[in-house]
């Protein structure tokens, strides 16, 4: 499993969110650089709405050579700051 921090702007209204397409944007970016990849080859989609929380926990999809894994992320305060965690959805070995 692979991971890391990230900092995301708050989007204000009725409630506080998390602007969901730079969430996607950011997290493809980091796990490109962290595999040493092209930014092009990597697809994270997560759901719809994501409310600033501080202690929530989202599950995002991503696509990464063809291979799909989850990410985990963890709202690490309510202004935007994030931990995430890579994980390979394909049992070890396989």
């Amino acid at each position: 499993m692979i991971g890391a921090t990230l900092s995301l702007a708050v989007v204000t209204g009725c409630s506080q969110a998390i602007n969901v397409a730079t969430l996607e944007q950011e997290l493809a970016s980091q796990i490109a650089v962290q595999r040493g990849i092209g930014v092009s080859t990597v697809k994270v989609v997560c759901p719809a709405t994501v409310e600033v929380a501080e202690g929530s926990v989202v599950e995002c999809s991503a696509v990464i050579d063809g291979a799909s894994s989850t990410v985990t992320v963890t709202q690490t305060d309510g202004k935007g700051a994030m931990q995430w965690v890579l994980s390979s959805d394909a049992p070890p070995g396989n």
